[in-house]
Order: structure tokens, then sequence, then C-alpha cells
């Protein structure tokens, strides 16, 4: 067996290595774990015949993480070989992760990937900030992408990745040659305890073996070759294999008829600083609605909304732009949405480049998607600028019982105005070709904290005036939990269904469905915090194709199949979020057994799309369901 000084002493004979007092040196061999770099984390590794040597074989389950050098924070000099058994065009659909580095914080980042749905590597940075960004990915900062990579079956490369706080610059390498370069100020303040090789924090789809990992403080800066490297442009790495295999079928015949939705945030999506290239925004829509089809995700919802501007390119509603983010120039973590570092105004210089809406739609009907329209009808604040319809016209948006207060963003569909702007939408939505409007009640406004919304809010003259049609008295004076309260709130769930009427017929028209979403509180009046939504009606007069509860997968929605006589679809809307992988990939694992195993869903909307992207959680689609269909295959017929 090798002995450590050996092994040391064969490191600094490799070519090109020169040795440095800080240097970390890890190259596999023999009892390599009883070595001078021991691992803190060592599991499920194998010992292969490595590019020197002995090298360590890394699969899914592996887990490699050593100490972290204290130098990481002021630069580096990062180099290792890998190995894949297949070419790299067969690992598409799977995130391998070569090198991670982050704080608990999720702070503080160094990270080299192949990114999933891709054949490129991405070299990213962040600061304490946790606001990495990218000279490929939004401007003039940390986080470069590879050329394409063709790399062959069972062949050997080198990566390296450089970066100097002093110069504020960084770069990429593969197989000796400078594939991306940027400069920037975002950088590593504190290091973490651990650097993890071969998987991000312990998760990985990694299929290989690395070899002979060198770690040293940065080095000198970029060679006049190595910037013409970069500036020479993105031809692949080696000869192109041809295109990679195509996705599989979506879910349904996986599942057995029940859908399996995420509905897609766009904006959380777009605005995330190391993930939407915004250079390449059709590749990047591509890439997500591949990997959904591949996963076996049947639909999507596309979230045209973002709080009182929309995301596509609309002549009837504010779109996106400079001036509906004025106020939020400004770094931050998205926590909800897996704690990813995003910058808001990203979205406005999106909208000036494409129309992500047509983007979705026809990427995602190119492999077998349905892609549906999401709106949020109670949710026009926040971004909403000067010029947009609810900031100029608050009088259309619910008014408090004594006459002095809005909700605003919210608005009162007892007004032909409301509705026929909301129905203009809904017409320029279904002209993009999706196969459904989704319509949601969700609210970011600010709603009373007591919960009083329903009933001390939308006194709108409308509503007056056909209360006291019908009952002859004044609503404002009706006496806390008294029935004429309750018929209050009963007529503005009337109005809203006056609403969805006239957006069926639309929907119809086109061959197109409809679907609405509801609360278990705003189902019945009596509870109703915020608006009542008369599902009891939307099913029995089939106003809707489908009412979506915001819920847990393991609802029992026995009561709306028999109002609908099993022809309204039944859905759910399960969230997941979390900014913490353990919690967020248990949410959505439960919610995918429970969906399977409810006999009264037809199917979930997982929210959100960003956090399984995000978390990679797609290959646990086929275990669940596999394990499901299993399941049932023994249990009695």
């Amino acid at each position: 067996m090798m002995t450590a000084r050996r092994w040391l002493l064969g490191l600094l004979l490799l070519p090109g290595v020169v040795c440095g007092a800080d240097d970390v040196r890890l190259g596999f061999e023999g009892d390599w774990q009883a070595g001078p770099v021991r691992p803190l984390v060592a599991e499920g590794l194998t010992q292969s015949p490595g590019h020197s040597g002995d090298a360590v074989g890394l699969g899914p389950d592996s887990k490699l993480a050593i100490p972290a050098p204290a130098f990481l924070k002021d630069g580096f000099d990062i180099r290792l070989w890998v190995w894949h058994e297949k070419a790299l065009t067969d690992y598409q659909y799977d995130e391998l992760v070569y090198l991670y580095h982050e704080t608990p914080n999720w702070r503080n980042r160094i990270s080299l990937i192949k990114r999933a749905g891709t054949d490129y590597l991405l070299f990213s940075l962040s600061d304490d900030t946790g606001a990495a960004k990218g000279a490929d990915f939004a401007g003039n900062w940390f986080a470069m992408k590879s050329p394409p990579l063709r790399w062959v079956a069972g062949t050997w490369h080198e990566l390296r990745v450089t970066a100097s706080r002093a110069r504020g610059e960084a770069a990429l390498y593969v197989d000796g040659r400078c594939v991306a370069a940027a400069t920037g100020t975002q950088f590593p303040q504190v290091v973490a305890d651990r650097l993890w090789l071969g998987s991000l924090q312990g998760r990985s789809q990694m299929r290989g073996v690395l070899d002979d990992v060198t770690i040293a403080p940065a080095a000198g800066g970029l060679s006049p070759s190595d910037r013409a490297a970069v500036a020479k442009g993105a031809d692949p790495i080696t000869p192109d294999r041809g295109q990679p295999p195509a996705p599989v079928a979506p879910g349904t015949d996986l599942s057995d008829g029940k859908e399996i939705t995420l509905n897609l945030d766009f904006f959380d999506v777009s605005i995330s600083t190391d993930t939407w290239d915004m250079a390449d925004h059709r590749g990047e829509m591509d890439r997500i609605m591949r990997l959904a089809a591949h996963a076996g995700v049947d639909r999507i919802l596309f979230r045209v909304s973002i709080c009182g501007v929309v995301c596509y390119r609309s002549k009837v509603m504010y779109v996106a732009d400079d001036k509906a983010f004025a106020s939020y120039h400004r770094d931050l973590l998205d926590t909800p949405v897996a704690n990813t570092p995003c910058y808001i105004p990203r979205m406005a210089d999106l909208m000036k480049a494409t129309d992500p809406l047509r983007d979705c739609v026809e990427l995602g009907h190119k492999y077998g998607l349905k892609v549906w329209g999401w709106i949020t009808v109670y949710d026009s604040l926040y971004y909403a600028p000067e010029g947009e319809f609810f900031h100029d016209h608050p009088e259309y948006t619910w008014v408090s019982r004594d006459g002095t207060k809005h909700i605003p963003g919210v608005p009162c569909y007892a007004y032909p105005e409301v509705r026929e702007l909301r129905l203009k939408e809904i017409e320029e939505i279904l002209g993009y070709g999706v196969d459904g409007i989704y319509l949601s009640m969700r609210s970011h406004s600010p709603w009373p904290k007591d919960g009083s919304g329903a009933r001390e809010y939308g006194y709108n003259a409308p509503v007056i005036a056909e209360y006291q049609r019908r009952y002859g008295s004044d609503p404002r004076q009706a006496k806390p939990g008294s029935l004429e309260e309750l018929r209050f709130v009963k007529l503005k769930g009337e109005f809203l269904k006056q609403f969805l009427t006239e957006a069926h017929k639309r929907c119809q028209a086109r061959g197109k469905l409809l679907s609405m979403n509801a609360s278990w509180d705003a189902v019945d009046p009596a509870t109703a915090a915020r608006m009542y939504v008369p599902a009891d009606d939307l099913c029995r007069e089939r106003i809707v194709d489908e009412l979506c509860l915001l819920s847990g997968a393991n609802a029992d929605l026995t009561r709306w199949r028999v109002l609908g006589q099993n022809r309204v679809r039944l859905t759910t809307f399960t969230g997941m979020f979390s900014p913490q992988y353990e919690v967020g990939h248990a949410a959505w694992v439960q919610g995918l057994q429970q969906m399977l195993r409810n006999p009264t869903l037809d199917g979930t909307c997982f929210h959100e799309f960003g956090n399984v992207l995000y978390f990679h959680m797609w290959d646990d689609i086929r275990r669940v369901v596999a394990e499901w269909r299993a399941e049932r295959g023994r249990a009695p017929q």
C-alpha cells in the first residue's frame, strides 16, 4: 500500500503541478482517507482506476466532503479530473455536481456543476448577501457557463476554476482551455467548514470517477491566450455526438390518469440571478420544459400575473417594465423558493427581449405538456405603477364598510368595467394557444389580519344597490355575525360567479377549459376571511371545468364530486415551499404519494416549479409512481 509520504511525493511530480505551503491535494491512492487530507464525510464511495493511480468512484448516493481551506475567501485555483462511463449527452437530464461550497445560511457559494437539461458547465460564486450573479446570466458578475461539452464515454477531462478577490476576476477552464471568464465584486466572505466533491451538500445525481483534486490559493491573472480563447466563442468542446435523447411521454400513462401539475411562477424563476440565462431566453424555457416532460409532468400553470403587472405582451394589462420595479433595485433572497438569490428588475429586462408566455406555450406543446394561463383575480398590488388600471382606479377595488378605506389591488367584480377588463385579458391569453385558464384567489394585498376582510370590505356601490334591491336594507348596518352580514358575503360571491360564467363561455367558444381555485374557508360564507368562492354552485352548475382546492393532496373532495356528478375535475394546489431541501423534498414526496392514493382527486398542482427545479427533485416522480403502482398491484382488486 502506498504511504501518505510516497503519495504526496507522487503528486509533486505530476506534470504542471507546483506545490505551495497552503495547497490541498487529494489523490485517492491506497488508504487515502487516513492521509494528509482526511474527509469529513465519506459515504458510498468506491476505489477505481484513476487518471494517475487510483481514483474515487461516485454514485447518486455518494457523499464526499473535505475541510474547506480558509484561503477560499481571498481566491483559489481548483483543479480536478473527472471520468464518466457514458457520454455526457447520456446524462442530459442529470445534474452533475463536481464542486460545491456554501455556508449554512445558503450564501458564500462556490459551485461547479453540469446543469440538468444541458450539456454545459456552470461556475458560480456568491458573497455573504447570497446574491450570486452571472456574467452570462445577468451582467458583469460572477457566473460563467462553458460551451456545450461533447465528452465521449470513458474519457478523462480536467476541470479548473480560478478566482481572485483582489483582481475581481474569475475563470473556468476545460481540458486546459479557458472557456469562460468574468469580472465582478461578488466573492465569498465567509468559509464554511467543508467543501463538497461530487455533490451539492450530499445531494447529487453524480455518476463518475474523480481524481487528482488540487486546491491552491489564487495564482496569476488571465493570460492573453486565455482571453483570446474566451473571445473566440462558444464552440463545442470535443466533436459533437448528436442530439441528446428526446424526453419520454408525459406522465399521464404513469399515473393512470392522475395529472401531475407544476405551477410556473415565471417571475420567481427568471429573476433568480444564477439560474436564468439572459442571453438565451428561449433556450432556458426549452430546458425547463424538457425537464418537466422528461420527469412525467402533465401540465404547467404559467402565472401571467405578477402583483399588478403581467409577464406577457399584453395590450390590455400593464406589462412588467422598469417603472413597475423602480422601488425594487436591490438583491434579495427568495426564501420560499429554495432561498434563491434574486434581482427583481431582471423581469423588466427580460420583457424587453422576449415573450415568456409565447415561449412556454410553444415549447411546452413541443414536449407534450399542457400549458394553462394562470391569472390571480384578487392580486393587483405592489408592482402596479401609475398607468395600471386598478392603481389609477381605486374606486373599483374593495371599499371598507365606512367608505374611508380600500384594499388596494383587490377588484370588485360587481362592476361591468372590471369584468370586461378581465375578460379581455382572458381573450388575450387564449389567443396564445393555451389549453386552459386557471383563475386563482390567492392574494398578496394587505387584508385585515383579524380575518374580517370578507365582512368589512367590498361595500362598493353596485353591491350595496343590489343588496338594497333584494333585501330592502343597507348591508353597512348589518350586525356582526348576523344573517344580513352572511347575505352580503354571498352576494359578492354571486358577482364573482357572474364573471366566471362569462369567462367560461369565452373559453368554451375556443374549445378551452376553465379552472377556479378556492381555500377551505372561502367555500363557506360563514368562514370566508377574504372572499367567498361559491364552489357548490360552480360544480353543480358546471360553471367551471375544474375546481382546485388550496389544500394538501389528501383532501377529501367527495362533496364536489357528487355535486358535479363527476363532470367537474377536482384537484388540489399543494405547497412544498421551503428554503431547506430536506423540508421541501419531504413535502414533495408526501404530496405525490397522497395524490396518487386519493380516490377523490383527478390530480394535484404542486406549488411550485421553482422548488422542484432548484432542489432537482425530478426523479422522485418516477420513483413514487412506480412504488404506488407496485403497491396497488399487491392490493386486493
